[in-house]
């Protein structure tokens, strides 16, 4: 072998060797990275950097969409998957800020070493923004739910209601439709709505998504569908957070598996940000419409607006899609309620509505308050049919002067017998018989002990795992004294389904 032939093994051996510790060196610093940002060392010395207070909001970034954020105590919400194997270098997504003089830096903290933990018990993290020998310190919040940010400010008045213009990010860890990480954004105009909550300090709001051009724009949110129109639920009157989702989901089960088929709405769990000041726990929600039921040309939707009086529809019953005038949609429901002319409610519907009705003892729901009512057009005859809405007020809440907390009085309430079912009943007293028929089948089925307590856990560890309590009740105050709690809620369903099953079962 000559000189040249060993010369080049030689070099080659020491390129191997240069390659190998770039490699090494490569992964040793991807271990200290966390979303694109150095993790400092335990023994980095901060005192040697002075803190200030300069206005950085708007230059961070999280996937290049502004980051959510609590302006006054510079918190971030960072949504991510987390479990017990997760580690600090697992995290998906980047987190930068766009401006170079600055540079990001997460402050060494033990709780990496049990991320799950951490996120669990709602601990902060420290972010350091750095030029020179400056900082300006930010908390890191690292949840599992899906976070969404909403900025913007007062456009126009709907119906005396502010409409804010602006824009929204959300950002969903594990995207149903997608199976990966998204960060989707749009333009929107929003609003308040609701009536109780109207007045109460969490608000609940509908979001319009719109294009550049102000047209409606649809877009798919967490397996939940594609639609342009949003709701925010703010489930104020429920301290535990799962009774809509608990209602939506057994109530879509069951009918799913009907002639009548007519879903709830459907939601799943969100942490909201709103002009940078953290509003805490929401339901995002489908509205219910025309569209969310796939209604025809000729059908009707109404929503039972107040507790109904017969004698004037106009003031009970709000009309959501008509392809009449309001005074011939008035009139076909004069048609029914004034005339009695129930035996054009369908049967299965009604004694499934009123079980649910019974069983959860919606204080919020009497006499078809805030339900929903489709009239479904067969050659001008129709046929109605009903849909539960707004029952986070169940399971326990009762009224007592207001809403309140009382398993007693709820477990003692009596079904639900408005008018309209007194009606119904007097032209077929066979429904009795219907709903005992129907209750055997729930509770066989969806209502089930072992479907519900299983629905009441994923929700609630949910919830637990993501930390989020602990933060939305510092933005928010117990409403029931911490008696609306997820034991006092499974005692008041324990109790409620072996008072219906002596009643329908026996």
């Amino acid at each position: 072998m000559n000189l040249k032939k060993i010369g080049r093994i030689c070099i080659m051996i020491v390129l191997f060797f240069i390659l190998t510790i770039i490699i090494i060196a490569l992964h040793i610093r991807e271990g200290q990275l966390c979303m694109g940002i150095e993790i400092a060392p335990e023994n980095f010395d901060i005192d040697n950097l002075q803190q200030t207070d300069v206005e950085l909001n708007e230059y961070l970034l999280f996937n290049e969409q502004k980051v959510a954020i609590n302006r006054g105590t510079k918190t971030i919400y960072i949504p991510q998957v987390i479990d017990e194997h997760t580690k600090i270098n697992d995290l998906q997504g980047k987190l930068t800020i766009n401006l170079n003089e600055y540079e990001l830096k997460l402050l060494y903290d033990r709780e990496y070493d049990n991320l799950y933990q951490a996120v669990k018990n709602g601990h902060k993290f420290t972010l350091l923004a750095i030029r020179g020998k400056e900082y300006v310190k930010f908390e890191l919040v690292f949840t599992t739910l899906p976070v969404m940010r909403i900025n913007g400010e007062y456009s126009h008045m709907v119906l005396e209601r502010e409409v804010l213009a602006g824009d929204m990010t959300l950002w969903t860890p594990f995207d149903e439709s997608t199976g990966r990480y998204s960060t989707k954004s749009s333009k929107l105009n929003w609003h308040i709505r609701g009536n109780t909550t109207y007045v109460t300090y969490k608000k609940s709001w509908k979001l319009s998504l719109v294009d550049s051009n102000g047209e409606k724009k649809n877009m798919e949110f967490l397996g939940l569908g594609e639609d342009d129109d949003w709701i925010l639920n703010s489930m104020t009157y429920d301290d535990v957070k799962v009774k809509e989702k608990l209602c939506m989901d057994l109530w879509n089960n069951h009918s799913q598996k009907t002639e009548y088929n007519y879903p709830m709405s459907t939601g799943n769990y969100v942490e909201v940000v709103v002009n940078d000041e953290y509003k805490g726990l929401y339901l995002l929600q489908r509205r219910v419409d025309k569209k969310y039921l796939g209604l025809s040309e000729n059908d009707i939707l109404i929503k039972g607006a107040n507790r109904l009086t017969i004698e004037n529809v106009e003031e009970g019953y709000r009309i959501e899609y008509s392809p009449f005038t309001d005074e011939d949609t008035y009139r076909i429901l004069e048609d029914i309620f004034i005339n009695n002319n129930y035996e054009l409610i369908d049967a299965d519907n009604i004694a499934d509505i009123n079980l649910f009705m019974e069983f959860g003892c919606m204080p919020d729901n009497v006499n078809y308050k805030n339900v929903f009512y489709v009239l479904e057009n067969n050659d001008d005859d129709y046929t109605m049919k009903f849909i539960l809405w707004d029952t986070d007020m169940s399971f326990g809440i009762t009224w007592i002067d207001g809403f309140a907390h009382s398993e007693e009085k709820a477990l003692k309430a009596h079904p639900n017998r408005s008018e309209m079912s007194k009606g119904y009943a007097d032209i077929n007293p066979d429904i009795y018989n219907l709903m005992a028929e129907k209750w055997q089948i729930l509770r066989e089925d969806v209502l089930s002990a072992e479907n519900i307590q299983n629905c009441i856990d994923a929700y609630y560890n949910t919830l637990v795992d993501s930390g989020v309590y602990s933060r939305n009740f510092e933005e928010e105050s117990v409403r029931y004294g911490g008696a609306d709690t997820k034991e006092a809620m499974e005692s008041y369903i324990s109790q409620k389904l072996a008072i219906m099953d002596e009643k329908y079962l026996n």
